[in-house]
């Protein structure tokens, strides 16, 4: 295989450990390494038949997530993790950061939703494998994402495509939902319905299709107490549902390009020096067996091991090399240290003023919740410190066995001092956004710019993890406690009170050190100091404003949208029914093959390991052989939008504004440019007529008010014509040419006027495919052409503009010089995958040096407008708030009376950013929701 794989790292470690605990392994040092051995011998195994380009590992990070948000007692009947277990996770991530791997972890989500976004965005470019002992991931098997699942002794693994699937379950992969809906998982404490178990389940997904066609056929229920049982259990059922959803959205990245993997012997110096210090002997042995020429087996500093060795476990079928261990040698690495500090627990009103009188002029403040959203949460305690030596943890609603504990300030006169006392501070702390939205819900609001060492950390490396702990062991060499040590699977709101204050004392006191540390950084590259100082660190504010400000939802509309898409999808599945000359289930790839390549014998242009394919790019290249493949591209369509927008969106309406409150992530992608969710606005789709009428119930959030958006015209194509300097583009742009038309002129030999309607596509086609490094390949698919007549289109483009080919050669010979590639605002992207002796991923690095300064720099001028934007409406005294940025577009939500002085002033301030060889141009439109915008006269 030359694809992605993604791993569920959290499962595989616990099937690892439960399959060695008798076993009792252990390093020299008395530490515990039974489920890091059988870890990383099924990671091994898996990289070796697999032989991936990309892989993603994804663990949970054991706070709260969305799904506890939603139900409190979610998965609260799980045991806690073993403290033996426990010790070894951060180790496994320490495995995985040297062989390469991109972790995957979030706070928000689980690694099922990490895993299921990355295979989401990853399928449409290379096949993905999923490795999980856990069957709730099957539910996202379809024609490019195949599972591989574990066995019990961890040394083979079951390949589950949807054919297999199809085989043992006789419904599609994704109705795995549906099922749990009904039965629900015990496991994971899902209600389902009662009385509803797993064969009555089963038997009913067979029969309807899907939970909807299960209470669609209520009345056809023959057996009077299961139908009884299902019209009580309706509302946990459909609750059940959303539970048991894999997300598709959550933020993670952009694209295979952020899983990129160097391969196995690239990893090899980083890895061995863990492998011996964990006494993983044999493992050494086979690696320098397998790559004899590695530098990783240079002499190292030694350490001669007295006595035997531990004994090293076999696993059955992983292939355990033979021969005599003998006595080698150990790297000798630095020991991690305790987080350094004095941690004080404030008791009293008279306490806390004390620690107010001792504040200087920079405060480090952290948090304490018991919920992961402002919304639904409140503050049960929170840290503070002037520096390094010392915190105090002020506790406020900790809670003992339900009832108050003794012991604590009065919440209600704390608050009010604490934003009396922060007025004149600067403010200090790590992902300070979470913190500030909980205490701007107390009534906490400080003035100036706070400094956030999650954002530095992002800014010095934008590839690197920057969760606090991780920084914490990597940046600082230090062994900070982690929140499920303390929490376990329980709430931060029980925590006895001594206990919370030596693990929230940390949160404000590695800011600090951080801090001195990423100094030195921004010392050695002053541009991103800049890009910190003038970008990021002042738009972190206003991304919370944004968030607090929210969006409107036209529920009613909403309603009638999901009846729509429902009836619309009822038409389409009868006339597929029709031309298939008989039902069948639609969403069922076995039973599709059977109709399209069998019963109407069309011609199969693309064969996968599990028979013939189905997928979109198949049906879009049958769409004119016949009818019912049109169909089922627009079913499949329909099909996500229902699942994705309509069925979704309600839910996420926060009770208390009516409206909704997405999540902007400033510190995800590689590229600088922002991301959201829950829900993800940036995602709402436009081009097709559901998907505008998807985007009609989003509504401004004042009532009265009106949209304004304002989006760049072409933006990146501009920055082409800056970068590349090409005569032609650059005067095309001066003289308000249509660069389109003049490309399109080029591939057809006319003059830009002359042109049709459909060369000037082909040619948009074109320019926007350069710029993304699209191939003759990709070029051929998206025109639905040869491919021999797409690579004269791309070679007549470069013939047309060579001072584009001037400058992506210039660029490449630069990121090969520097192994970094940079954006006109200095933002910096490391890319050592230039130097790696896997074509694959030189190739991967290529392709990133190439869009960066375009897709970079983008993002970077569009934070620069938000950034203008916001004070421009503010030193103008405007009502009208910037509320979403999607890409290109900004949107302001604005008092009618208002909108030609506001749509004058944004057009302007936004065209006004930066000064380049072309002028940035931008569009504005306005209406009632983000659909129906018309042009600003």
């Amino acid at each position: 295989m030359s694809g992605c794989l993604l791993v569920d790292g959290n499962n595989l470690l616990y099937r690892a450990f439960y399959a060695l605990e008798k076993q009792r392994l252990t390093n020299r040092s008395g530490e515990p390494t039974g489920a890091l051995f059988g870890f990383l011998r099924i990671l091994l195994k898996v990289l070796r038949d697999e032989r991936p380009e990309c892989v993603g590992i994804a663990f949970d990070m054991a706070r709260k997530t969305f799904r506890h948000q939603m139900y409190a007692e979610y998965k609260s009947t799980r045991r806690p993790t073993p403290s033996e277990l426990l010790k070894q996770i951060p180790h496994a991530w320490d495995l995985c950061r040297a062989l390469g791997f991109r972790l995957l972890m979030s706070e928000e989500y689980e690694a099922d939703d990490l895993i299921g976004s990355a295979a989401e965005s990853c399928k449409g470019n290379l096949p993905v494998r999923i490795v999980t002992g856990d069957r709730d991931l099957l539910q996202l098997i379809d024609d490019q994402v195949v599972v591989l699942l574990c066995r019990h002794n961890l040394s083979e693994t079951t390949m589950m495509n949807r054919e297999v699937f199809v085989q043992e379950y006789k419904f599609d992969p994704i109705r795995i939902v549906d099922y749990k809906a009904l039965m629900g998982d015990a496991s994971d404490n899902i209600p389902g319905v009662t009385g509803i178990g797993e064969k009555k389940a089963t038997t009913l997904i067979q029969q309807h299709g899907s939970l909807d066609g299960v209470y669609a056929a209520l009345e056809q229920i023959a057996n009077p107490r299961m139908k009884q049982q299902l019209i009580e259990g309706r509302e946990s059922a459909y609750f059940s549902y959303r539970l048991a959803t894999i997300k598709r959205d959550a933020p993670w990245g952009t694209g295979p390009e952020d899983l990129a993997w160097p391969g196995l012997e690239a990893a090899l110096p980083a890895l061995v020096p863990l492998l011996r210090r964990w006494n993983f002997l044999s493992m050494v042995q086979e690696l320098e067996r397998q790559y004899p020429d590695s530098p990783a087996w240079k002499p190292v500093q030694e350490e001669t091991r007295p006595g035997g060795q531990p004994h090293e476990p076999s696993l059955p079928g992983l292939d355990e090399p033979s021969g005599e261990v003998g006595a080698p040698t150990v790297m000798v690495e630095p020991v991690l240290q305790p987080v350094p500090g004095e941690r004080l627990l404030v008791r009293t009103d008279e306490e806390f003023e004390q620690v107010l009188s001792q504040l200087g002029e920079t405060v480090a403040i952290d948090v304490e919740t018991d919920h992961l959203s402002p919304r639904q949460g409140r503050i049960v305690g929170f840290s503070l410190s002037c520096g390094p030596e010392r915190s105090w943890y002020v506790p406020v609603r900790h809670r003992y066995f339900g009832f108050q504990a003794e012991g604590q300030p009065d919440a209600a006169l704390v608050f009010p001092r604490l934003a009396e006392a922060l007025q004149t501070r600067r403010l200090l702390g790590h992902n300070l956004k979470f913190d500030l939205a909980f205490l701007h819900r107390e009534g906490v609001t400080g003035t100036g710019t706070p400094e956030d060492t999650m954002l530095a950390a992002y800014v010095l490396n934008p590839t690197r993890s920057n969760a606090l702990k991780e920084l914490a062991r990597t940046e600082l060499g230090l062994d900070a406690v982690t929140f499920e040590q303390v929490v376990g699977k329980g709430n931060f709101a029980d925590v006895p009170l001594d206990k919370a204050a030596e693990y929230a004392g940390q949160d404000v006191i590695l800011p600090w050190l951080l801090r001195e540390k990423f100094a030195a950084g921004f010392s050695a590259r002053p541009e991103l100091a800049k890009l910190y100082e003038q970008l990021e660190r002042p738009l972190m504010p206003l991304l919370l404003e944004m968030e607090t400000t929210g969006i409107g939802l036209n529920r009613s509309y909403l309603g009638e949208l999901q009846r729509d898409l429902q009836s619309r999808l009822n038409q389409l599945e009868q006339r597929i029914h029709e031309y298939a000359g008989g039902p069948f289930n639609v969403n069922s790839n076995k039973q599709l093959q059977e109709v399209l390549f069998q019963k109407l014998a069309l011609p199969s242009p693309k064969r996968t390991r599990t028979g013939l394919s189905t997928d979109s790019e198949v049906l879009e290249h049958l769409a004119d052989a016949h009818p019912i493949a049109q169909l089922l591209l627009e079913y499949r369509e329909l099909a996500k939008l229902k699942n994705t927008y309509a069925d979704t969106l309600a839910d996420l309406v926060d009770q208390r504004t009516g409206l909704i409150h997405t999540h902007f992530n400033q510190t995800i992608t590689a590229t600088g440019r922002l991301s959201s969710s829950n829900p993800n606005l940036q995602n709402i789709p436009i081009k097709s007529e559901w998907g505008r009428k998807v985007r009609r119930a989003f509504v401004p959030p004042v009532a009265g008010q009106t949209l304004l958006s304002i989006d760049y015209s072409q933006i990146e194509l501009r920055l082409l014509a800056h970068f590349s300097k090409d005569p032609s583009l650059v005067e095309a742009f001066r003289h308000g040419v249509d660069v389109h038309a003049v490309t399109a002129g080029r591939l057809f030999g006319k003059f830009p006027e002359a042109v049709t309607d459909e060369e000037r596509k082909v040619g948009k086609t074109v320019n926007f495919g350069i710029i993304y490094g699209i191939s003759a390949h990709g070029l051929a698919r998206q025109l639905q052409i040869p491919r021999n007549a797409a690579q004269t289109y791309i070679d007549q483009f470069f013939a047309g503009y060579p001072g584009v080919t001037a400058f992506f050669e210039r660029n490449q010979q630069e990121a090969a010089e520097k192994m970094e590639v940079s954006t006109l605002w200095g933002r910096v992207r490391p890319l050592p995958e230039l130097a790696d002796r896997n074509r694959n991923q030189r190739a991967f690095g290529e392709r990133v040096a190439r869009n960066t300064p375009l897709q970079g720099t983008a993002a970077d001028l569009v934070k620069k407008a938000m950034l203008d934007a916001a004070k421009a409406l503010c030193d103008g005294g405007f009502r009208t708030r910037l509320i979403l940025q999607i890409h290109d577009e900004l949107v302001f939500s604005a008092p009618p009376e208002e909108l030609p002085a506001v749509s004058d002033l944004m057009t302007t301030t936004m065209e006004r950013v930066a000064a380049l060889d072309v002028p940035l141009v931008c569009d504005a439109a306005t209406g009632p929701n983000l659909a129906d915008l018309a042009p600003v006269a």
